[in-house]
């Protein structure tokens, strides 16, 4: 019996260090305190209010389905006056809220089960999202870059806004699929794998709603065209190219009638753009099998044929689309109702009302630039020319339309943790005062290290990027 008790395994300890070392157990943390913090300021906000209008007709929207609708009718017979409103939001935000809502009233009043969806799809969404700028951060800058691009997600207020308790329309959706699939392809170029994330996302990102295309448009075609030119780009970028467009016709035959198949939307996912993905991810993958020995120039008139015959196809089914997604909205309408959208207006607008906010956005967006500019210089790597890239697209839109600010600030926010994380031990984030968005984080950072001494020995280091690892110092 001795015998046997010594030969018997023993259990291993339990790691408790990988607990802690957890990435989702640090966004859930996060979020768990930023949620608790917003309920003690006064859950008033979430208790006395429906939110926006957004976020009304989205909870109807749901307790129309809940009560009977049909999944592909989207009529709204409450709304729209003396003819039903048909609504153009996807099917694809519905079902994820119908869900929590049925299993909240299996032990709920309605009206808590209500409040409870409110409180925990923004929580969840935000949880998700951070998790994705984490794991960006981590390909991209290592650990160091993963928790100060999670702290200054949570001081970015301009970012939290759609995230904030009670918002259950789609904004938020958009933007974790969108930003989200944009900062994982920066790594796509180490990991092509890392492609089939991003590509997805930003199919989910386009499924809920076409409020990212300004920016994901020129983004996407940009990055078509670097693969195509620079080949270490070409298997990541098509990889996210077929994915979004495998995720994009899964939602679309999910969500639309079949008899609405040859209908074109402009302003909600249609066949046109399923069409249009198909030109752009083919004319990748002809390149990537079959291109890879032509001259630069063959390979960037392929795609650029193969994107083409995406965009007749994309115009084909309805012409009015190439205008835009509010091309189809009638003229009186858009005098009555859309050109006062406030979402749609741009941040300047707010110059005589509240300028705070108007500066503290620009001074965000200045410094995510100038550090992104700033990590460019010191590495010259693609990938930090990419971040960069995407910023510059990125933040004319936010000032364009205030609805985008928040995709833009995101965007600020990751460039601006990995130029903390690069510079190591060199700069320490000091919170003193009440500002604890990015700008004033950074404009109260303290360098620790002598200045002559750095700018003597970085004139001695050359940077180096090996696949999946973080940027590596080596001394010449």
């Amino acid at each position: 019996m001795a015998m046997l008790e010594t030969l018997r395994p023993h259990a291993a300890p339990f790691d408790w260090s990988r607990v802690l070392h957890s990435r989702w157990l640090w966004c859930v943390g996060a979020v768990l305190m930023l949620a608790l913090s917003k309920l003690a300021q006064g859950p008033s906000e979430l208790l006395n209010s429906l939110g926006d209008t957004d976020d009304a007709t989205r909870l109807y929207q749901v307790r129309h389905l809940m009560a009977g609708g049909a999944w592909f009718d989207m009529t709204l017979p409450r709304l729209g006056g003396a003819t039903a409103l048909v609504s153009h939001w996807s099917r694809l935000i519905d079902l994820p809220l119908v869900i929590l809502l049925g299993g909240f009233e299996t032990f709920m009043t309605p009206a808590a089960a209500e409040l409870a969806v409110r409180f925990v799809w923004p929580m969840l969404l935000l949880t998700v999202f951070l998790r994705i700028l984490v794991r960006a951060a981590d390909n991209v800058g290592g650990k160091e870059a993963a928790i100060f691009v999670l702290f200054l997600g949570l001081t970015c207020m301009s970012g939290l806004f759609q995230f904030r308790v009670g918002r259950i329309d789609h904004h938020n959706a958009m933007i974790l699929g969108s930003i989200g699939g944009l900062m994982l392809l920066v790594h796509a170029r180490y990991c092509p794998r890392e492609g089939y994330w991003a590509g997805a996302l930003i199919g989910i990102g386009l499924g809920v709603g076409y409020e990212p295309l300004a920016f994901l448009l020129p983004i996407v075609g940009l990055m078509a065209l670097l693969a195509v030119w620079d080949l270490t780009w070409l298997r990541g970028v098509r990889n996210v190219a077929m994915a979004m467009l495998v995720t994009l016709a899964a939602i679309f035959v999910a969500t639309v009638a079949p008899s609405l198949w040859f209908s074109a939307r402009c302003d909600a996912l249609s066949l046109n753009m399923v069409l249009l993905a198909s030109g752009g991810a083919c004319g990748l993958a002809v390149v990537d099998a079959r291109g890879r020995g032509w001259s630069v120039a063959q390979r960037i008139a392929a795609l650029t044929m193969c994107g083409a015959a995406g965009l007749v196809a994309y115009g084909a089914l309805d012409t009015r689309c190439l205008s835009g997604p509010f091309s189809q909205v009638d003229a009186a309408i858009g005098a009555v109702w859309l050109n006062h959208v406030v979402e749609t207006k741009s941040i300047f607008t707010f110059w005589a009302t509240g300028p705070l906010i108007v500066l503290a956005f620009v001074a965000s967006i200045a410094v995510g630039l100038w550090a992104a500019y700033a990590r460019w210089r010191r590495q010259r790597t693609p990938e930090s020319l990419v971040l960069l890239g995407m910023l510059v697209v990125i933040a004319p839109t936010g000032a364009w339309m205030i609805k985008l600010m928040p995709y833009a600030s995101w965007v600020a926010v990751f460039c601006t943790a990995l130029w903390i994380a690069d510079l190591g031990t060199g700069v320490v984030p000091v919170l003193v005062g009440s500002g604890n968005d990015p700008s004033s984080l950074l404009c109260r950072a303290s360098f620790r290290e002598n200045r002559s001494h750095f700018s003597r020995e970085h004139s001695k280091q050359s940077f180096i990027a090996e696949p999946g690892r973080p940027l590596q110092r080596t001394l010449l």
